[in-house]
């Protein structure tokens, strides 16, 4: 189906403003691929036509989220998460255009819990960034990918992430006690934490590695 690309810019203009949104060819041409070496190569020696999202947005709060997935849902256009981009398999690459959704911008340590151990974190975090903030508060996440410079916490739980110490401490799913979802249809869903007594499935981990396919996480709260 043909997309109106003058309405899908004020659109989404009248979500996230002007300077929030782009459809300029260079940003185009950005979101266009990740880190995966193939398509790298591919593209450098113009072999492959890479596809290119229609726009790309940066929200900074859930809600923003939510009325950027709505109205995907409306012109039936897919929506494409996007953390850090180092990912190395083609997750991030819009191969029926789409609108990307940097989550760059949601990127608050929003609080620590010291009695329970767990922290509320917005998924556009840095990796890095996160760590060393916990580390000014006398905590670690444990966490520790060898893309933590150019990763975020939403990209380790939506693939579900290892890290050179997962031996000791446990893969990133061993570490989230619930998640903040965005759903296809616009619902914001809250998981609980991973309490095993509890009957039915378990949604934290079914959320956890689906790589943008049920949901676009905005925030976590793992354990620290």
């Amino acid at each position: 189906m043909p997309v109106d690309v003058d309405r899908l810019q004020r659109d989404l203009e009248a979500i996230v403003g002007p300077r929030r949104m782009s459809m300029r060819t260079i940003d185009l041409d950005t979101y266009a691929r990740d880190m995966w070496p193939r398509l790298l190569l591919a593209y450098r020696e113009g072999v492959i036509d890479v596809p290119r999202p229609y726009a790309v947005v940066w929200p900074e709060h859930v809600r923003e989220v939510v009325s950027i997935v709505k109205l995907a849902r409306e012109l039936g256009i897919p929506i494409i998460p996007y953390g850090g981009g180092s990912g190395v398999c083609g997750g991030a690459v819009p191969i029926h255009g789409g609108i990307t959704i940097d989550t760059k911008r949601m990127q608050q340590l929003r609080s620590v819990h010291s009695d329970e151990l767990i922290c509320d974190v917005e998924a556009g975090l840095n990796g890095e960034r996160f760590e060393r903030e916990l580390e000014r508060r006398g905590y670690t996440f444990g966490h520790f990918p060898s893309s933590i410079y150019c990763s975020t916490v939403g990209g380790w739980l939506a693939t579900r992430a290892a890290g050179q110490l997962s031996t000791k401490y446990g893969k990133v799913e061993d570490r989230v006690a619930g998640l903040t979802v965005v759903t296809g249809r616009g619902d914001v869903i809250e998981t609980d934490g991973p309490n095993r007594a509890l009957r039915g499935p378990n949604w934290t981990q079914l959320l956890l590695g689906s790589e943008g396919t049920l949901g676009l996480i905005t925030s976590a709260r793992p354990v620290t």
